[in-house]
């Protein structure tokens, strides 16, 4: 079999038409041995976290080898992006030239360690990997995108990707993709604020993307119209509050507005509003083509450490089909609110020093249809830390409706809701006057400020068995 070196003094020799010859980094094809044990056609294989697997696991997918290696030479304007022999005029020339060498066949280009300073839109074509190795992106002048995916490309490794407030969007996936930090941190930030719908990652329109292991920071997710994603290990921190911005106000926002949004998963997904965020951490917001259906969120928190926060862990508003599962939430306004939707799920979450209530079913203010809500097996503590408000607004569970709403066919059953000597949660759970067929079952409410079981009306269809106050 030729050296590495062989290969490349054989494609100085015979120049071709190939542009990955052209650059002359590494054989044509990928060898037997560079494969992982895994079918390329597959998922990700169980040994991804292994640095030295990811490039040969990508090599597999594509069918080529990593190809072109951008490195952080000096150019022209000292801002890196030099390759093979050639000296573009800017990172984002030399960058750009190496991902279209790519183009018709597929393939991966390999970023490696350096700062490289962007003039201009990075875009990576289908089928192509773009990998960062180290490397520092950094937007240089403004842009409306810093990156763009085409159909299919990925986004992967460690390194940071800073907006530097110049930004308006970070990454931008309109057609699907991956976009999967490993080896190390994957870092976005800094997108420039106070421009409609602009976000460090906005996905768009589009189906069947990836979002993995990721830090961001000043930054958001926004999702609008999307059909199967998958958001996983993800850190997502604020310092300075997203409402400048005109519409993604929240760090993470799930709509329906560009097209239909269903079958999304967020897992392990943790949101620190850093003493500062004053809208809603991460919301699921239906939208015109809404409702938002099908969608699970697990083993994720929310924290906010604003005193008296206004901002809720959880929005679940305009869907149908939502289940929570394992979350965490506190030092935020609601833990999670759930309003205007259908077919819901909260299970074995934990809310606590809450600034309302821990879970609120229902709107007290807005005119909405929620209805069928299983709630099982959570953990309301110590919420309502709000001087003042409403008696609602110190519960572990409310279940409230505005005047003209329709709150009913609610199952409140093996849930906890206790003040811990606090004399904050004033009750467990607290019925207002207009919600109907509730049934509330082995409940712990004990221990809660004023009474462990509030309810304002005398709806027959609201009952109370075997609850432990």
């Amino acid at each position: 079999m030729a050296t590495l070196e062989t290969t490349e003094r054989r494609a100085r020799a015979s120049p071709s038409n190939d542009p990955r010859r052209a650059y002359g980094r590494g054989r044509s094809r990928v060898a037997a041995n560079m494969t992982p044990n895994v079918s390329p056609a597959g998922g990700l294989p169980p040994s991804l976290s292994n640095e030295a697997n990811v490039i040969p696991y990508l090599n597999a997918r594509s069918g080529w080898s990593p190809s072109i290696i951008v490195t952080p030479g000096g150019g022209p304007g000292g801002d890196g992006g030099d390759y093979g022999s050639n000296t573009p005029n800017s990172a984002t020339q030399g960058i750009n030239e190496a991902l279209q060498s790519c183009a018709k066949a597929g393939g991966v280009v390999v970023v490696q360690a350096g700062n490289y300073a962007l003039k201009g839109t990075l875009t990576i074509p289908s089928n192509v990997a773009l990998v960062l190795q180290g490397a520092t992106l950094t937007a240089g002048v403004s842009l409306p995108n810093m990156i763009v995916f085409k159909n299919n490309a990925s986004l992967v490794g460690y390194g940071t990707i800073d907006g530097n407030r110049l930004a308006g969007t970070i990454v931008y996936m309109a057609t699907g993709g991956r976009l999967v930090g490993f080896g190390g941190v994957l870092l976005i930030q800094k997108n420039a604020f106070g421009q409609k719908y602009f976000c460090g990652i906005n996905i768009s329109n589009c189906t069947d993307v990836e979002v993995s292991h990721l830090s961001l920071f000043e930054t958001s997710i926004g999702v609008n119209g999307l059909i199967r994603g998958s958001f996983t290990d993800l850190r997502v921190t604020i310092a300075t509050d997203l409402a400048a911005n005109v519409q993604n106000r929240r760090p993470i926002y799930v709509v329906a507005n560009a097209g239909p949004t269903s079958f999304l998963k967020f897992s392990r997904v943790h949101v620190d509003g850093g003493n500062a965020q004053s809208e809603t951490l991460m919301a699921f917001d239906g939208g015109e083509h809404g409702p938002i259906t099908n969608c699970s969120v697990s083993d994720c928190s929310w924290d906010n450490a604003l005193a008296n926060s206004v901002a809720d862990g959880l929005d679940v508003v305009g869907c149908d089909g939502v289940t929570v599962t394992g979350c965490v939430t506190s030092r935020v306004c609601d833990g999670i609110s759930v309003c205007g939707a259908s077919n819901v799920t909260l299970v074995s979450n934990v809310a606590r020093m809450c600034s309302a209530s821990g879970l609120s079913l229902g709107d007290g203010s807005i005119v909405a249809v929620t209805k069928r809500l299983m709630v099982t097996g959570n953990v309301c503590v110590s919420n309502g830390t709000k001087p003042g408000g409403s008696l609602s607004s110190k519960t572990g569970i409310a279940v409230i409706s505005a005047p003209g709403s329709t709150t009913s066919d609610i199952m409140i059953v093996g849930n906890i809701c206790v003040d811990e000597g606090k004399g904050i949660q004033l009750y467990g759970v607290y019925i207002d006057t207009i919600p109907s067929n509730v049934y509330t079952n082995a409940n712990h409410l004990r221990g809660n400020g004023t009474a462990g079981y509030h309810y304002a009306g005398a709806n027959a269809t609201v009952t109370v068995q075997n609850n432990l106050i």
